[in-house]
């Protein structure tokens, strides 16, 4: 593990993304390797790897990361610094590849265990491309984005946020998804969201009973 962390180090992309998918596989074994990656300092490398310029690096470095943040020692290296929430929120772009943000998100979700970062989350405008992840081809993408927002709505900010972002129609929209965990957690930020008055509002005017009503119909 030690050697692999120093090739974190190589000025070679390919060198790079090799061995932050050596790293990733080794810590999604158990939270014991993820404590030893954690103790030989590997944070700090794969964190400055999530700017490379190589597409492929930048994947394979989130996919370490958002495994690592399964214990409480990474996020809080994370929250102790400023620049790595923004780091993983720039992974949501669009042009990334449809892992990136699998694990940029399931990052993001892990590290809304402790309030703090639920607002560090919520001061870098992340509910907007949370919002937009939503509706991603990859049910696993959507599965966490809609989780991170459900952990996000117990701010009671985040349910004025999502109202303006646009965010209830793409909500709406996972309520018809074929896997159950989805739905699952879009009601749970439903809830959340209803305690708004203005959502209340905003439902009704989205003809959203409806949807509840299959639900509690199927």
């Amino acid at each position: 593990a030690a050697t692999v962390v120093l090739m974190l180090e190589s000025p070679e992309d390919d060198v790079q993304a090799k061995a932050c998918e050596a790293i990733y596989k080794f810590v999604n074994k158990c939270d014991e390797n993820k404590k030893v990656l954690y103790d030989l300092n590997s944070c700090e490398q794969l964190f400055r790897l999530l700017s490379s310029e190589e597409k492929v690096v930048r994947r394979n470095s989130i996919m370490a990361i958002g495994s690592l943040t399964g214990i409480n020692e990474v996020r809080k290296f994370i929250r102790k610094r400023d620049d790595c929430i923004p780091a993983i929120m720039k992974l949501l772009n669009p042009e990334e590849f449809n892992t990136t943000h699998e694990f940029a998100t399931l990052a993001l979700t892990n590290l809304c265990q402790e309030f703090t970062s639920i607002a560090t989350i919520l001061d870098n405008n992340g509910i907007e491309p949370l919002v937009e992840c939503l509706s991603s081809d990859d049910p696993d993408v959507q599965k966490n984005s809609i989780e991170c927002i459900a952990l996000l709505l117990q701010d009671f900010e985040a349910r004025t946020v999502i109202r303006d972002g646009n965010g209830l129609e793409a909500m709406l929209a996972l309520l018809s998804s074929e896997y159950p965990i989805i739905q699952e957690l879009t009601l749970t930020a439903f809830i959340r969201v209803t305690q708004d008055a203005g959502n209340r509002a905003a439902l009704r005017e989205l003809e959203s009973i409806k949807n509840f009503v299959n639900i509690i119909g199927n």
